[in-house]
């Protein structure tokens, strides 16, 4: 079974974040490749800044993946 390497950021229970490697369980799904079985979510958001956007540093308002 391929894992697919996922960073989880969230806050600790002093309001700090933290860092987490995870590994997601993937299934061989023939010519179509490899696949996760599905995660439950109300919602999801991508984003795509530019190279030079820059936001200092803060607490992340909700859980997120960062891939």
């Amino acid at each position: 079974m391929q894992q697919y390497p996922v960073t989880r950021i969230y806050s600790d229970t002093n309001g700090d974040s933290r860092f987490e490697d995870v590994s997601v369980p993937m299934n061989e799904a023939g010519e179509i490749g490899w696949l996760s079985d599905g995660l439950p979510v109300k919602s999801i958001i991508f984003r795509e800044v530019e190279p030079s956007y820059d936001y200092d540093f803060h607490n992340a308002p909700q859980r997120q993946y960062w891939c």
